[in-house]
């Protein structure tokens, strides 16, 4: 959720939703367990929770190791088209869009 926020009063880059990403997972995850947990026996609930992280992990490992190969080999393409530009920051409301300059 690292959604960008430029302020053009004192033109400061801030980050909206910062730990989102992080934390909406993790709260969600420990709810499910102990959901589990109070509909099962605990064997059962720690069972049905490693079932589910071997049939679930192997795919998100595939498409994340997938996901980089692509991106990075296809940056040049992504940059000539214009699809994508580098320090890019869009709200996605028209306007003018912000590039702010990082040091190479």
């Amino acid at each position: 959720m690292g959604i960008r926020y430029f302020n053009e009063r004192d033109h400061e880059l801030k980050m909206i939703g910062k730990y989102v990403g992080t934390l909406m997972p993790v709260i969600f995850g420990l709810y499910g367990i102990f959901g589990l947990m109070a509909n099962y026996p605990v064997g059962e609930a720690l069972l049905n929770i490693v079932r589910a992280v071997i049939i679930l992990y192997p795919p998100f490992v595939l498409f994340a190791v997938l996901h980089t190969y692509v991106i990075r080999h296809r940056k040049r393409f992504l940059y000539a088209t214009n699809i994508v530009k580098p320090g890019e920051i869009c709200a996605g409301a028209p306007g003018p869009i912000v590039t702010p300059e990082y040091p190479s």
